[in-house]
């Protein structure tokens, strides 16, 4: 039963959606002295959540399926319900962030194209041969939403020292992600093969 709670709980992204409210939180107290707005963490919570099943829900098949592959395919039903829950979460916690809708939306496009590539349509599968880079550009999203964004929110002006603070935080995040692009790196060459086949 822990077993399951513990799968659930990790796998359904709940765990990494309340990493990334950790992140703003961090941010907010040690950049700007402050609490981060609770629309900026609902925000993120259910855009977390969304984009998260979103791409799960997308993973078709594995090179090497593991524990996590196979809880994902055991669970379509529950990835699509939370992607729709995380949506819903997202667009209502938006309308109260229209001031910053720019800088939201790019986070928004940025997520998106790193999941575009499960796509089945033609227009997204020609991103699957691209995997270089893969590894960086998820740290950049993450450092973006979870550093950047926190500042454009509470339109506190950005100062050289918040420069230093997302460069060590992203260089955290990229060793993070590369362990999972290892993990990921026979599917990814699997995935293009597919695409040219």
């Amino acid at each position: 039963m822990f077993r399951k709670i513990v799968d659930f709980f990790v796998f359904s992204s709940l765990y990494v959606a309340i990493c990334a409210i950790v992140m703003i939180w961090q941010t907010s107290r040690l950049l700007l002295g402050t609490s981060p707005p609770g629309r900026l963490l609902g925000f993120v919570f259910f855009a977390t959540i969304c984009s998260y099943n979103f791409h799960w829900y997308l993973t078709p098949r594995s090179a090497s399926p593991s524990h996590r592959v196979q809880w994902t395919h055991r669970h379509k039903l529950l990835h699509f319900l939370l992607y729709l829950v995380g949506a819903v979460g997202a667009i209502v916690y938006f309308f109260y962030l229209t001031p910053y809708a720019f800088a939201i939306s790019f986070s928004a496009l940025l997520t998106f194209l790193y999941s575009a590539p499960k796509l089945p349509q033609k227009t997204f599968r020609w991103l699957r041969g691209i995997a270089i880079g893969k590894t960086f550009f998820l740290a950049f999203v993450w450092v973006y939403v979870t550093t950047v964004l926190p500042v454009i929110v509470a339109e506190a002006p950005w100062h050289a020292s918040f420069m230093l603070y997302a460069a060590n935080r992203f260089f955290l995040i990229y060793a993070v992600c590369l362990i999972f692009d290892f993990r990921d790196r026979e599917d990814d060459r699997a995935s293009s093969a597919w695409s040219r086949s």
